[in-house]
């Protein structure tokens, strides 16, 4: 059976106060259900988030990595570094990471093979842009970037996560119709059955302007198994409200 996920992405957003007060309000109400909660802080914030998440059945992912283990690469994390703090998910192939760090298909397939020969869970992110869509390219674009990203790289091993993210949609307020959300998850559902060994227990997640008010519905759809939210995620009320709608 697929896992349910609710994945906050924070972006580079929270100060060391916010993420003080957000694991307050967590503690205060968080009840641990058949879903599972990620949270991607920032990477300066990983050890605290960690720390004052405490013995909460919260997991902590990391929102992008190197596809080089070490070496003079400045700035950049490593899964070794992410491991040394147990820290066991990351975000790989954001479209702000391909958007404006150039990140291409191959980029990522790079970071997410790294990623799982050191037993790190990628949340693989997959979606196409509003003029892409305009043109009939959506399923396209998903073939060509899932197919490029997992050639050759055996994920039997790790738990899987696809986060489809229409580009148009994060952070514009605007969220795909149910019916185009369904159709294209259905889509990738039967492109990764061509391609992923065990593609039925990869879980599928939809992200893009997901709030309390939207996700129950899109939650009801048959192949939408969770979300990765992004501005919602910043307010640990909202997210919670979305959190506990899932079961």
């Amino acid at each position: 059976m697929k896992k349910k996920y609710c994945i906050a992405n924070w972006k580079m957003n929270q100060s060391v106060e916010d993420c003080e007060n957000y694991a307050f309000k967590l503690k205060s109400s968080f009840c641990k259900t058949s879903s599972e909660m990620i949270v991607c802080p920032s990477f300066i914030h990983l050890s605290k988030i960690k720390d004052l998440f405490g013995d909460l059945e919260i997991q902590i992912g990391a929102q992008t990595i190197s596809e080089h283990l070490n070496g003079a690469y400045t700035g950049e994390i490593s899964v070794e570094m992410l491991n040394d703090f147990n820290i066991n998910w990351t975000i790989v192939g954001h479209s702000e990471r391909r958007q404006f760090f150039n990140e291409t298909n191959q980029d990522i397939q790079n970071k997410l093979k790294i990623a799982v020969e050191n037993k790190i869970n990628p949340i693989v992110c997959i979606g196409e842009t509003l003029l892409e869509r305009q043109n009939s390219k959506t399923i396209e674009v998903l073939k060509e970037q899932i197919q490029t990203t997992f050639d050759s790289i055996n994920c039997s091993n790790i738990k899987l996560i696809i986060a489809y993210e229409p580009v148009w949609a994060i952070g514009s307020g605007v969220t795909a119709d149910l019916n185009t959300i369904s159709e294209t998850h259905e889509e990738i559902r039967n492109i990764l059955s061509k391609i992923i060994s065990n593609s039925e227990k990869v879980s599928i997640l939809y992200g893009g302007s997901v709030n309390p008010d939207n996700c129950e519905k899109i939650l009801n759809l048959k192949h939408v198994d969770g979300f990765l939210i992004g501005g919602a995620s910043l307010d640990p009320e909202k997210f919670l409200n979305i959190y506990r709608k899932m079961n």
